[in-house]
């Protein structure tokens, strides 16, 4: 009887025990939720020349002095800082803070931020060589200024090389072509003042070299480096490799999925076919007809808007009115 009565309490205590750690557990996973977790920082938006405002994922306000000798005020999922001098297009400067959300939680952080552009000029990839003397060629499809304007070898979260493109007026049909090796092979064709004239020319190169450009690739054009800036254009090219989607690497599979996730490209399953690419027969954009005697890019973020040109038929510095390649 005795033992009985042990076996018993020993069975009740456990039961507290195991009723009091759950009401624990549930308690602890509430604060959690609810506080223990800081503000993350997920975009950062250059309003004009003078003000940038820093976008989180949670309402915020500003951390006691911390964004001193700047001004800064919260608008809810933002922090609006004033600098203390304004920042030409393509230039950049640094702010540092601290934000603290609703329980108390806090994040600091610095970050970069570049010149506003409040005309950025309309842009295309519209041309791809990645053998021996890789490259790429953009368009301008509406006038306006280049400052701040880059393209990723990959993209913005994770890439091997960018070109942040300098401040330069361009006007509609004229061309940048951005060399991939750091070293610029021909000479630009730029108008008195420095602007970019319709069929003009400016060569740029790549702010560091690329490592392992290969016909398996993906490359972003963004309307900033700022975290979370809009990407504008894509392109996505593969000779069909044996591992990762086809993409030959996990680097660049994951970064084709983060495109496809975002929109910029059609599918991770429908590259640009590089197989038959080479040198002097490149990836180009698709022209169609627009009336009389005028044609226009396709742009569909899709394998569709592109072709691999005939036997030496590539066209950096021009529109794209070479052949298209047959076997």
């Amino acid at each position: 009887m005795l033992r009985l009565s042990i076996i018993l309490v020993s069975i009740l205590s456990l039961i507290c025990l195991a009723s009091c750690f759950s009401e624990e557990i549930v308690s602890v996973k509430g604060v959690l939720a609810s506080s223990g977790i800081p503000p993350v920082l997920v975009e950062v938006q250059s309003m004009d020349e003078r003000r940038v405002r820093f976008v989180f994922n949670k309402e915020v306000e500003v951390f006691g002095n911390s964004f001193e000798p700047f001004t800064a005020q919260s608008d809810g999922y933002g922090i609006v800082v004033t600098l203390d001098r304004g920042i030409k297009p393509g230039e950049v400067a640094s702010v540092s803070g601290r934000v603290a959300d609703e329980y108390g939680n806090t994040t600091g952080f610095s970050s970069p931020v570049w010149g506003f552009n409040p005309n950025p000029a309309g842009l295309l990839v519209n041309e791809v060589c990645s053998k021996t003397e890789p490259k790429t060629e953009l368009k301008v499809t509406r006038s306006g200024n280049l400052a701040g304007l880059v393209l990723y070898n990959g993209v913005p979260e994770s890439y091997d090389g960018r070109c942040i493109l300098p401040d330069f007026e361009a006007e509609e049909g004229a061309f940048i072509v951005i060399w991939f090796s750091g070293e610029v092979k021909a000479e630009n064709n730029l108008s008195t003042g420095g602007v970019i004239p319709r069929g003009g020319v400016l060569n740029v190169a790549l702010d560091s070299v690329a490592k392992g450009y290969s016909n398996n690739g993906i490359q972003t054009l963004a309307l900033s480096p700022a975290p979370g800036a809009k990407v504008v254009d894509c392109v996505v090219y593969s000779n069909h490799a044996s591992k990762y989607s086809g993409y030959g690497n996990a680097g660049t599979e994951k970064n084709v999925m983060t495109a496809v996730k975002n929109g910029w490209w059609d599918s991770v399953d429908a590259p640009v076919d590089s197989t038959k690419s080479t040198k002097l027969r490149t990836m180009c954009r698709r022209l169609v007809e627009d009336g009389a005697e005028s044609f226009v890019s396709v742009d569909t973020d899709s394998a569709a808007d592109w072709y691999i040109t005939e036997n030496k038929g590539a066209t950096f510095g021009r529109e794209n009115d070479s052949g298209e390649y047959e076997p």
